[in-house]
């Protein structure tokens, strides 16, 4: 009986081998489609954040003058003056151009680069591309190119 069982045995291990493979192939790739999925969720998650707090940034600015004209406008007529149209559209001018420059210029810029980043990891992740300049090769190579403009040459549109 140890024979017969061994020779079937033996018969069968070929078949064995390539079922075997054929399951490790596709539990690699599942796990390959769920990682990808999760490394997806945390980015949008991540993503979504951002934009959730950029939101209330640009709400708070947005809102940032108007506060101060009330808070400037009712500490100035408790100590006893008078508001008149003038100081009130002067202050106004005055905080508004305070809150362009001020805030929505720094805001803006850090919330594109930071856009830009996240960006730049998800798409890298979704579409597989190995050819992705990093930021510092890009810079170099607008600055090549920018170098052989000013020289006089012509613009490669190559990257190297």
């Amino acid at each position: 009986m140890t024979i017969l069982s061994t020779y079937l045995s033996n018969l069968a291990e070929p078949i064995q081998k390539e079922k075997n493979l054929i399951t490790d192939e596709r539990i690699k790739r599942t796990h390959e489609i769920i990682e990808l999925r999760n490394s997806g969720v945390n980015e949008t998650t991540k993503f979504l954040r951002m934009k959730a707090l950029d939101a209330f940034g640009f709400a708070l600015a947005t809102a940032s003058s108007t506060i101060c004209i009330y808070c400037m406008a009712t500490a100035y007529t408790i100590s006893g003056g008078i508001m008149s149209p003038n100081k009130v559209y002067t202050s106004l001018m005055v905080l508004n151009f305070a809150r362009i420059w001020g805030i929505f210029f720094f805001h803006s810029g850090r919330m594109g680069v930071t856009t830009a980043k996240v960006m730049k990891k998800r798409l890298e992740d979704v579409l597989y591309i190995k050819d992705v300049l990093s930021i510092e090769e890009a810079h170099q190579h607008v600055l090549q190119n920018q170098k052989a403009f000013a020289a006089g040459g012509s613009q490669s549109s190559s990257p190297d």
